[in-house]
């Protein structure tokens, strides 16, 4: 049930228009966004180690391309890299304190860790 509204919440914000703010003046170069759509079809093919790669070159254009680390921290879930999803998320709730999905797996990634 969880990885259905993980898979969810991911293909929803892989949409245009998100639950939080990516600003114009964030300016996301249309490079870097091409390289996130292809790590959305990549995560959608069960390709997760090419999504995070694409989710990767993504943010190394566009470092404030907050989309582009939750799904990177999804991606890193899917193969059970809880360290690597936990800092994913946590750049995301830096960056945007109103992206409440990150804040929301950041709290089941601390309970899972027996953190809370």
């Amino acid at each position: 049930m969880k990885l259905l509204l993980r898979l969810g919440i991911f293909l929803f914000l892989a949409l245009p228009t998100s639950t939080f703010s990516q600003t114009e003046n964030d300016s996301i170069l249309p490079q870097a966004q091409e390289l996130f759509n292809q790590g959305v079809t990549a995560f959608e093919t069960a390709d997760y180690s090419a999504a995070i790669g694409f989710f990767t070159e993504s943010i190394a254009i566009s470092p404030k391309f907050t989309k582009a680390y939750l799904n990177r921290g999804y991606a890193q879930l899917e193969l059970k890299k809880t360290t690597e999803a936990t800092a994913d998320f946590a750049l995301v709730v830096a960056q945007d304190p109103t992206a409440h999905v990150a804040f929301y797996e950041l709290g089941i990634l601390a309970e899972k860790e027996g953190n809370i």
